[in-house]
């Protein structure tokens, strides 16, 4: 039994938000879109805040169809798989790119899997129709300082209360129910509590009540294949005798006087009479355990139900009170390292309201740090270490064939996952990403195989099992499919977190990782007639061109995106290999990279981007016109972000021409494109272009056309439909506007909108140690404390902002601070 005393008082106060860090609403959600996220990186779920009760829909980490093996390579062998690419690459030189896309078909393999729904938990007040509260206040919130749900309502005169979290210490979901009369003290009241499976049950609901205390078991079945929502066939969702295993344990304890029984008519529901407090206890998992697949770590059914119905106890044993106090404290050690604030005060309005208003004002700014915040709050809660890198939903889904399978979509989406890890201080939310990225280079090996190279290769899908063989079945169109640059642009975030943490140990790791993408790379790159090196074939991520006899065709030689990611990743493994270097120089465990310098000669001999009749950079070699002018990608522009690799200085043509195309695919997309395009108009310094980005992603969805971006009601981003990337990018876009940070040069301000509110933000992180808190005042900056943790070498730094410079020395483990007295009050 739970003692009331251990319920937290902040479970039964209703937060007062700012504006900044909390979401409310005067109703309850009536679909998913509207329901409010919570998840612990393992476990998920959509809060509905139902009158009378709540629904919550629950989903598993590890939950994904397939299994072991079912990251499927072509029936090919190396040498067939080479005679076949040899034909492709001469149809290409043909001018025939049509017939080499249909010779391309044969690499593909079946498709990745798909993340599933797992779970409803449902909980029912019986007394009475309930009522929203009358006091104007929320009637359901998500509160990002706590990572808790709530919502309230009334029942025959008392006020009910109800939170929800996911504690990652405890690796537990936590429903809690309190009844106040209007005077405060407690009232029963009765409750129903039941959950359904989402899945095929392999043995129904289970309870046995002993003690005041329910406890149930629900095990269910994962589907062996799910064939995506885009494959349109007779039953997309299929079972077989090597289906894996799901369970959720759940324990209901109850206030004292309270009395559990099992409906009589229905098996899968508790029934708790006089009850004044509910403590819920839910814990889910998978015979895939978490983390990413490895043989020793998959429990079988009696293991995975010993480990959950322990998760369980032992939470019991805490009490809501603790639970919650140390889920509260793991929370606020990531999300507190980061906020970006604006003076003027938000409007007291609930969010859906604030939303609506947006869109009459065409997009309000001032919703910002509130969308700062919570792009931050979704990544913490739906990847950390030990569990799964956040998908195309992050951790959530009610679909049972979700759109694109909810799986990782490499060619853009999950790179743009994680684009605010690292600056914004969460980089152990990372974690998850880069142990995909070590699983793909082990499952890329039988993929690159097939082409006849070496090393390793994963193209644009994949999912927890490491499907790295280009995906379609042999229908999927070439645009896609034919894109071997997914393991190459992962490897970008290997670098990224290198530069952030200086951590020697990970780049000494990772360093045989890079090694494979570079030696897939060199088997990779071929020779044009006259021994120039170039890609072939090579596409542009889902674009097409329209070739000469007006044929449209995706397949080319040497795009501008796979220039620029191989050049990349030569920069990566140099700065892995220079860093994985014990003091003698010696590189622990790996031998010396004697193939670096000559696969870095071999990337710079590639092709350089040419400049298009229009002044916009080529996105494919030679001049083609465009299928889709304003197409959602912008991949022929990764050169200018994320890899920074083109600037003013170094590339004044291309950054030019960047503009231009820019320009050219104009203002409107889908949530994550319109990100990118905010993050590319930082990093050129175009405020106004960043302007109409930012105000067309803080709004409801437009009628932009089939890709439309903007906010659900509950602020999740649109492709349509929902996904989680427009709201992780969003996040990146805001610090580039803020901060950008190149080797020696730090750059304050870069691209700020005309209309840009007064505000500071705390806890930016850059690479080389660098820690930056920022104010500003009429688009210009007051004051700037920069800290740098004392690695060698990075000390000094060239701070610059519109309209001025200085040049900044930081002792180690202090703060520098930089005010309008000493540095921003003048010019020079």
């Amino acid at each position: 039994m739970v003692d009331e005393s251990a319920l937290a008082p902040s479970l039964r106060a209703v937060p007062v938000g700012d504006g900044e860090s909390l979401l409310w609403y005067r109703q309850p959600a009536e679909e998913f879109i509207e329901a409010l996220p919570i998840g612990n990186g393992l476990i998920g779920a959509m809060t509905y805040g139902r009158l009378g009760g709540d629904l919550l829909r629950l989903n598993e980490g590890s939950a994904w169809s397939g299994g072991p093996g079912s990251a499927a390579v072509p029936d090919l062998d190396a040498a067939a798989g080479a005679a076949l690419l040899a034909r492709a690459r001469g149809l290409v030189d043909a001018g025939d790119p049509v017939a080499a896309e249909e010779h391309l078909r044969a690499f593909q393999a079946g498709h990745s899997q798909a993340f599933l729904p797992f779970a409803d938990l449902a909980i029912a007040a019986l007394d009475a129709d309930a009522s929203a509260p009358q006091d104007g206040g929320p009637q359901r919130w998500l509160d990002l300082r706590e990572a808790t749900a709530g919502h309230r309502y009334v029942v025959a005169g008392s006020e009910v209360h109800h939170r929800t979290f996911a504690s990652h210490p405890d690796r537990v979901l936590v429903h809690t129910v309190d009844v106040r009369s209007s005077d405060g003290s407690p009232r029963p009241t009765r409750f129903a509590v039941c959950a359904e499976p989402r899945l095929r049950a392999a043995d129904g609901l289970a309870w046995s009540i002993e003690g005041g205390v329910a406890r149930g078991y629900l095990e269910q079945l994962l589907p062996s294949d799910v064939s995506p929502d885009h494959e349109v066939r007779t039953g997309n969702v299929r079972y077989s005798p090597a289906s894996r295993h799901g369970g959720l344990a759940l324990a209901v304890v109850a206030s004292p006087d309270a009395e559990l029984a099992l409906d009589p008519d229905d098996h899968s529901r508790v029934l708790i009479a006089d009850a004044t407090a509910l403590f819920v206890v839910v814990a889910t998992g998978t015979t895939l355990a978490g983390g990413l697949p490895h043989a020793d770590a998959a429990p079988d059914r009696d293991a995975l139900r010993a480990l959950l119905a322990g998760r369980v106890g032992l939470a019991c044993e805490h009490g809501v009170g603790a639970l919650h106090e140390r889920h509260v404290d793991d929370h606020r050690a990531l999300w507190n390292r980061s906020r970006l604030h604006f003076e003027a005060a938000a409007p007291a309005l609930p969010t859906d309201e604030r939303l609506a208003l947006s869109a009459e004002r065409g997009g309000d700014l001032g919703m910002l740090p509130l969308l700062y915040g919570y792009g931050r709050y979704l990544l913490i809660a739906s990847s950390r270490p030990g569990g799964f890198p956040a998908h195309l939903q992050g951790l959530w889904n009610i679909e049972p064939v979700p759109p694109w399978s909810s799986n990782y979509t490499i060619n853009i989406n999950t790179q743009m996952n994680y684009w605010a890890a690292l600056p914004t201080g969460l980089a152990e939310c990372a974690e998850p990403l880069l142990d995909l990225i070590e699983l793909l280079a082990d499952t890329g090996r039988a993929a690159a195989a097939v082409y006849g190279a070496s090393g390793w290769v994963a193209h644009h899908n994949t999912d927890p099992w490491g499907q790295a063989a280009a995906v379609g079945a042999g229908i999927g169109d070439a645009c896609w499919s034919a894109w071997p640059m997914g393991g190459v642009w992962l490897c970008r975030h290997v670098a990224d977190h290198v530069r952030h943490t200086g951590d020697a140990a990970l780049a000494r790791r990772f360093l045989p990782v890079v090694e494979g993408a570079c030696r897939f790379a060199s088997d990779w790159i071929t020779r044009d007639a006259d021994g120039s090196p170039r890609t072939s074939p090579a596409t542009s991520p889902e674009n097409h061109y329209v070739t000469p006899d007006g044929l449209v065709a995706a397949v080319a030689t040497s795009t501008t995106m796979d220039v620029a990611l191989l050049r990349d990743l030569a920069r990566t493994a140099a700065l892995l290999h220079d860093l994985a270097r014990n003091g003698d120089g010696s590189v622990s465990r790996h031998p010396d990279a004697d193939w670096l310098p000559a696969f870095t000669d071999l990337v710079a001999a590639l092709p350089d981007p040419h400049i298009g009749p229009d002044g916009e950079v080529g996105e494919f070699a030679g001049t083609f016109a465009e299928f889709e002018p304003h197409h959602r990608h912008t991949s022929h522009l990764v050169g200018i972000h994320p890899l920074g690799s083109w600037t003013p200085e170094s590339t004044p043509e291309l950054w030019a021409a960047a503009k231009r195309s820019l320009d050219r695919r104009g203002p409107g997309s889908t949530g994550w494109s319109l990100a990118w395009h905010l993050c590319l108009s930082a990093r050129l310094g175009d405020a106004d272009r960043a302007a109409e980005s930012l105000r067309r992603a803080v709004r409801p969805p437009a009628d932009d056309g089939p890709h439309s971006g903007g906010l659900c009601p509950n602020l999740f981003s649109t492709h349509p439909p929902f996904q989680i990337d427009g709201s992780f990018g969003l996040v990146a876009g805001l610090v580039e506007l803020l901060a950008q940070w190149e080797p020696g040069r730090l750059t304050l301000l870069p691209a700020v909108p005309s209309d840009w509110p007064d505000g500071s933000v705390t806890g930016l992180h850059g690479p080389d140690g660098w820690t930056l808190d920022l104010r500003w005042q009429g688009r210009t900056p007051v004051e700037a404390r920069l800290t740098h943790d004392g690695r060698s070498g990075a000390e000094g730094v060239d701070v610059r902002w519109p309209g001025g410079r200085s040049s900044v020395r930081v002792e180690p483990g202090r703060t520098t601070i930089l005010t309008t007295t000493n540095a921003f009050g003048s010019e020079g």
